[in-house]
């Protein structure tokens, strides 16, 4: 996987698992440039962090939509971020295999 332009908070990481390399972003470091702690965001809020953080290019997703995100309060809608999933997942109550 191609790394991304940018990486305002220097959160991108390697993780060495036997011999393969993975690419991650770790929240623990975006807690440096934020008065919030990563580990009280929902879980869910947490995935659509690290999907900011993933495709930060300055375009699309800018350092301003990671702050907003991170620094988020119950009750308050502030902005919109973008969001890119790599996979959806639906749960199928059909039972039809396509």
């Amino acid at each position: 996987m191609a790394m991304s332009a940018t990486n305002s908070f220097r959160t991108r990481d390697k993780l060495n698992v036997g011999a393969q390399s993975f690419e991650i972003y770790r929240l623990e470091h975006l807690e440096r440039h934020s008065s919030q702690n990563m580990s009280k965001l929902p879980f869910s809020l947490r995935i659509l962090l690290e999907n900011l953080l993933r495709n930060e290019d300055g375009r699309f997703v800018h350092p301003e939509d990671i702050e907003a995100l991170a620094s988020w309060k119950p009750g308050c809608v502030e902005k919109e971020i973008a969001f890119m999933p790599a996979r959806v997942l639906l749960q199928d109550f059909t039972e039809c295999p396509r």
